[in-house]
Protein backbone atom coordinates (compact mmCIF):
# COMPACT_ATOMS: atom_id res chain seq x y z
CA UNK A 1 0.00 0.00 0.00
CA UNK A 2 3.08 2.26 0.23
CA UNK A 3 3.43 5.06 -2.28
CA UNK A 4 6.50 5.52 -4.47
CA UNK A 5 8.00 8.09 -2.07
CA UNK A 6 7.95 5.63 0.83
CA UNK A 7 9.29 2.83 -1.37
CA UNK A 8 12.07 5.11 -2.65
CA UNK A 9 13.35 5.36 0.94
CA UNK A 10 13.98 1.61 1.12
CA UNK A 11 17.62 0.55 0.72
CA UNK A 12 18.55 -0.17 -2.89
CA UNK A 13 15.15 0.73 -4.34
CA UNK A 14 15.38 4.30 -5.62
CA UNK A 15 12.84 6.09 -7.81
CA UNK A 16 13.01 3.62 -10.73
CA UNK A 17 12.12 0.52 -8.72
CA UNK A 18 9.71 2.47 -6.51
CA UNK A 19 7.67 3.43 -9.57
CA UNK A 20 7.95 -0.11 -11.02
CA UNK A 21 6.68 -1.62 -7.73
CA UNK A 22 3.68 0.72 -7.68
CA UNK A 23 2.95 0.04 -11.36
CA UNK A 24 3.21 -3.74 -10.94
CA UNK A 25 1.01 -3.67 -7.83
CA UNK A 26 -1.60 -1.64 -9.71
CA UNK A 27 -1.56 -4.01 -12.71
CA UNK A 28 -1.94 -7.02 -10.42
CA UNK A 29 -4.73 -5.42 -8.41
CA UNK A 30 -2.51 -5.66 -5.33
CA UNK A 31 0.18 -8.04 -4.13
CA UNK A 32 -1.70 -11.20 -3.27
CA UNK A 33 0.45 -13.76 -1.63
CA UNK A 34 3.94 -12.83 -0.81
CA UNK A 35 6.88 -10.48 -1.10
CA UNK A 36 8.29 -12.75 -3.79
CA UNK A 37 5.84 -11.27 -6.27
CA UNK A 38 8.32 -8.40 -6.47
CA UNK A 39 10.62 -10.80 -8.34
CA UNK A 40 8.21 -10.54 -11.30
CA UNK A 41 9.47 -6.99 -11.84
CA UNK A 42 12.12 -6.74 -14.55
CA UNK A 43 15.63 -6.65 -12.98
CA UNK A 44 14.27 -6.96 -9.44
CA UNK A 45 16.35 -9.85 -8.11
CA UNK A 46 16.62 -11.95 -4.96
CA UNK A 47 19.44 -9.75 -3.64
CA UNK A 48 17.23 -6.67 -3.82
CA UNK A 49 14.34 -8.55 -2.19
CA UNK A 50 16.56 -9.83 0.62
CA UNK A 51 17.76 -6.29 1.35
CA UNK A 52 14.22 -5.03 2.01
CA UNK A 53 12.41 -8.19 3.08
CA UNK A 54 12.44 -7.32 6.79
CA UNK A 55 11.15 -3.81 6.03
CA UNK A 56 8.08 -4.72 3.97
CA UNK A 57 4.96 -6.83 4.32
CA UNK A 58 2.08 -7.78 2.07
CA UNK A 59 -1.25 -6.35 3.16
CA UNK A 60 -4.29 -8.07 1.79
CA UNK A 61 -6.52 -5.18 2.83
CA UNK A 62 -6.64 -3.50 -0.57
CA UNK A 63 -6.60 -6.50 -2.89
CA UNK A 64 -8.84 -6.26 -5.93
CA UNK A 65 -9.94 -9.75 -7.10
CA UNK A 66 -8.82 -10.59 -10.62
CA UNK A 67 -11.80 -10.99 -12.97
CA UNK A 68 -10.27 -13.94 -14.86
CA UNK A 69 -13.65 -15.41 -15.75
CA UNK A 70 -15.25 -12.25 -17.16
CA UNK A 71 -12.55 -10.08 -18.75
CA UNK A 72 -12.30 -9.83 -22.52
CA UNK A 73 -9.23 -10.96 -24.46
CA UNK A 74 -8.02 -7.37 -24.70
CA UNK A 75 -8.41 -6.86 -20.96
CA UNK A 76 -6.78 -10.20 -20.10
CA UNK A 77 -3.66 -9.50 -22.15
CA UNK A 78 -3.05 -6.33 -20.11
CA UNK A 79 -2.49 -8.39 -16.96
CA UNK A 80 1.22 -8.78 -16.15
CA UNK A 81 0.96 -12.56 -15.82
CA UNK A 82 -0.80 -13.04 -19.16
CA UNK A 83 0.56 -10.26 -21.40
CA UNK A 84 -0.06 -11.87 -24.79
CA UNK A 85 -2.97 -12.33 -27.15
CA UNK A 86 -2.47 -16.10 -27.56
CA UNK A 87 -2.88 -16.85 -23.86
CA UNK A 88 -5.77 -14.40 -23.47
CA UNK A 89 -7.48 -16.00 -26.46
CA UNK A 90 -6.95 -19.51 -25.03
CA UNK A 91 -8.56 -18.46 -21.74
CA UNK A 92 -11.60 -17.04 -23.53
CA UNK A 93 -11.88 -20.19 -25.68
CA UNK A 94 -11.72 -22.30 -22.51
CA UNK A 95 -14.57 -20.29 -21.00
CA UNK A 96 -16.62 -20.72 -24.18
CA UNK A 97 -15.93 -24.46 -24.41
CA UNK A 98 -16.54 -25.64 -20.84
CA UNK A 99 -19.49 -25.22 -18.49
CA UNK A 100 -19.11 -22.50 -15.91
CA UNK A 101 -19.15 -24.93 -12.99
CA UNK A 102 -15.92 -26.50 -14.29
CA UNK A 103 -13.97 -23.25 -14.67
CA UNK A 104 -10.83 -23.80 -12.63
CA UNK A 105 -7.20 -22.83 -13.06
CA UNK A 106 -6.02 -26.44 -12.79
CA UNK A 107 -8.51 -27.50 -15.46
CA UNK A 108 -7.30 -24.78 -17.83
CA UNK A 109 -3.74 -26.05 -17.42
CA UNK A 110 -4.79 -29.67 -17.84
CA UNK A 111 -6.34 -28.96 -21.26
CA UNK A 112 -3.37 -26.80 -22.31
CA UNK A 113 -5.11 -23.43 -22.28
CA UNK A 114 -2.42 -22.05 -19.94
CA UNK A 115 1.13 -23.07 -19.16
CA UNK A 116 2.14 -24.71 -15.87
CA UNK A 117 4.09 -21.55 -15.01
CA UNK A 118 1.02 -19.35 -15.54
CA UNK A 119 -1.08 -21.82 -13.55
CA UNK A 120 1.26 -21.37 -10.57
CA UNK A 121 1.17 -17.58 -10.84
CA UNK A 122 -2.62 -17.45 -11.17
CA UNK A 123 -3.00 -19.68 -8.13
CA UNK A 124 -1.36 -16.90 -6.09
CA UNK A 125 -4.03 -14.39 -7.10
CA UNK A 126 -7.42 -13.78 -5.59
CA UNK A 127 -9.71 -14.76 -8.46
CA UNK A 128 -13.25 -13.36 -8.51
CA UNK A 129 -15.98 -15.96 -8.61
CA UNK A 130 -17.35 -16.73 -12.09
Amino acid sequence: MADSTALDDLPGIGPYFASRIVKHRTELGGFYCCKEQLLDIYHFDQEKLSAISDLIYVSKASIKPFELWTLSENELKLHPYIRDWKTAHAIVLYRQSYPRDSWQIDSMAKVGAISPELKNKLRNLVIAEP
